[in-house]
């Protein structure tokens, strides 16, 4: 099936037999259901002449003979949504149906076939790719392999003056000592999902500093917000690649995306000081010349966002993703004095606000001093703040941290559920009516001090932690 992945790899995985050694001999029972969902044996044919990379490691052939000589392992269901920093990725899911929204993102350093495709991202819901990349290419025979087809410009990123090579080469993963692009922050959570990415080595100097952070607001909400800053005045770019052959609308703030043959689409609302939408024609692959007959060759294009001559910019982009009429279920922006983000038009209550300005962020009666606050849901909704150390309902103290962390807090019928991530130690307090009698911390029940509707929790250690007061 279709695989949301990077550098020179055309997304498509007929077969699995490239792991069959890994599935029998590992003792991994994830990598044997991965093995076992993708492959069906087939001896009946060989290998073409030209074949090669992935196209042999998907050929079922003698290597499956290696597997299976034992029954499958039973294995825990997964987190939904992990990074992966040494491989320089991660995945955001809403979860794993076949209609669950997955989100692929790029932060780190590369270790072969590398692409300049730092910060950018990929998205699939419905079954259906709904933001895409430039797509592959041949590295061998492709006249835009090396100009368009590997470089920023190829990628849902960061143009510096319309530079397609605005990206330059690193140090790779074996040279840790060097500075490289990195998840600096992050919350993985059941209903929320929040990474940030420091990228500003990715641009060889070019930038003083470049952040770009991704909230998902499960299943079908995600908001970026690039901060950048230069030393010289640049006009910025913010690309985002559309699947082949989709119809595009644009109405100022305002685009959808409806991939071709496909039930579902994005709705796309931009704000801040770059807001209008614009979209482009991009360079096809030669790849898909091979075969005339076999389907129609479309242009291919991509949207973008552009900035005016400066040295210190913001882009923020809010997508709402749809089975349907995409450019129906639009998200619609909204501001507070300290910020701006988005909320849904129609259907299940959801908002988030960004700070772009100095005092509280504000979403109905809930407040906090943090950097992000987010809200879904109706009767008991899930809230998120990021980089927060305090939090107040109705100007009552509802947390405070004694460092700015990131947590959500779920409100349920057996109680509250908070899960959190600080980069260093921290003391939390957290606001609970009434004396409760059980408080788990990491799985592991623990007796804290309660006084004055406070609940005072053992000091946290750096890292993520999952919290549950009944």
């Amino acid at each position: 099936g279709t695989q949301l992945d990077t550098g020179d790899f055309d997304g498509h995985l007929k077969a699995l037999s490239g792991f069959a050694w890994g599935a029998e001999h590992s003792g991994i029972p994830a990598l044997r259901a991965f093995y076992d969902r993708g492959t069906h044996l087939d001896l009946s044919h060989g290998a073409a002449a030209d074949q090669n990379g992935h196209h042999l490691e998907e050929l079922s052939g003698p290597l499956d003979l290696v597997c299976c000589s034992a029954s499958a392992q039973s294995a825990d269901t997964p987190p939904t949504s992990r990074i992966f920093p040494e491989r320089g990725s991660a995945v955001l899911r809403s979860g794993w149906g076949p209609d669950a929204t997955v989100i692929s993102l790029r932060a780190g350093a590369w270790f072969n076939h590398e692409h300049h495709d730092e910060g950018s991202f990929q998205v699939s819901a419905f079954g259906q790719t709904l933001v895409d990349e430039a797509g592959y290419a041949s590295y061998y025979t492709d006249p835009h392999y090396a100009d368009y087809f590997s470089q920023a410009a190829g990628h849902n990123a960061l143009l510096i003056g319309g530079d397609p090579f605005s990206q330059a080469a690193f140090s790779g993963r074996y040279w840790a000592a060097f500075n490289r692009p990195h998840f600096s922050n992050w919350l993985l959570a059941s209903s929320f999902d929040y990474l940030a990415a420091d990228l500003t080595s990715a641009y060889d100097g070019r930038l003083e500093n470049y952040q770009r952070e991704f909230i998902f607001l499960k299943p079908d909400i995600l908001v970026i917000f690039d901060h950048v800053r230069s030393a010289q005045p640049h006009r910025f770019s913010w690309l985002l690649h559309t699947p082949s052959g989709s119809k595009l609308t644009m109405n100022g703030t305002h685009a959808s995306i409806e991939p071709a043959g496909s039930d579902a689409g994005v709705s796309l609302t931009a704000a801040g000081p770059n807001a209008v939408w614009t979209d482009a024609s991009t360079p096809v692959s030669i790849a898909l010349f091979k075969d005339l007959d076999d389907k129609r060759i479309e242009v291919r294009h991509e949207l973008l966002l552009h900035s005016s001559p400066s040295t210190s910019t913001q882009f923020l982009a809010g997508l709402k993703f749809n089975r349907g009429e995409a450019s129906e279920t639009q998200l619609e922006t909204w501001n507070e004095p300290a910020g701006e983000g988005f909320r849904t038009i129609q259907g299940e209550p959801a908002s988030v606000i960004l700070r772009t300005g100095a005092g509280p962020l504000r979403i109905s009666d809930v407040t906090t001093n943090g950097s992000v606050l987010a809200q879904q849901g109706g009767a008991n909704p899930a809230w998120m703040a990021v980089a927060a150390s305090s939090i107040d309902e109705d100007r009552h103290p509802l947390f405070h941290a004694t460092t700015p962390m990131n947590v959500t807090w779920e409100k349920g019928s057996s109680g509250l559920t908070l899960s959190l991530h600080n980069a260093e130690a921290t003391v939390v307090e957290v606001f609970v009516a009434t004396a409760p009698h059980h408080v788990e911390v990491d799985g592991q029940q623990v007796s804290p001090e309660y006084k004055n509707q406070q609940l005072l929790l053992p000091s946290l250690p750096a890292g993520d932690h999952r919290i549950s007061i009944r």
